[in-house]
């Protein structure tokens, strides 16, 4: 069976990173994250990793083309494995990244919840207005899982078993398909 690919997308502080990680640490997957390839942009034209910034380089790197951070991120994940893409924001990203088999999860919390996450990692509680946030609650997505709180891990299980069983079965119609054409 072809490994399971699938996108997390949502606004800052609804869990994404941490929910990659989990994923990476508990269940193999290869992570790739628009976030780190925005931050290259950034390392590679001097400027600083700060938010404003990295917002800056997705967007020069999305110019002309909005899915162009997923291509990449889909780019990077060829020949990984199973693999998670942390970070889509974009409705294009999510439609591009969808229309190549890959699964989508839109994460959701509560604003005072992902005000306190943000506080927690970047010290400061506002939820910043740019199309990346504004946008990110309409990702289209197979799934909207809600990481309020993350917890322990059992959330998270029950989101892989979905994900898995979803994966499971449009590889059983892709074979049907093709065996019956």
């Amino acid at each position: 069976m072809r490994p399971v690919r699938v996108y997390l997308a949502g606004p800052a502080g609804a869990g994404k990173t941490e929910t990659a990680r989990w994923l990476s640490e508990h269940h193999g997957f290869h992570r790739v994250s628009l976030g780190d390839i925005c931050r290259a942009e950034t390392i590679r034209r001097g400027w600083p990793a700060d938010r404003f910034h990295l917002q800056a380089a997705g967007d020069h790197l999305r110019t002309g083309d909005p899915a162009r951070l997923a291509a990449l991120a889909l780019r990077e994940a060829s020949g990984q494995g199973d693999v998670v893409i942390d970070g889509v924001r974009l409705m294009a990203e999510g439609e591009y990244l969808r229309a190549r088999g890959v699964i989508g999860v839109r994460l959701e919390a509560p604003e005072a919840v992902r005000r306190a996450r943000l506080h927690r990692r970047d010290g400061v509680g506002d939820v910043p207005e740019h199309e990346t946030e504004t946008e990110a609650a309409r990702v289209p997505a197979d799934f909207v899982w809600s990481t309020d709180p993350i917890g322990d891990g059992s959330a998270l299980r029950v989101l892989v078993a979905r994900v898995v069983a979803l994966h499971a079965s449009r590889h059983q119609l892709f074979h049907a398909g093709r065996r019956s054409g």
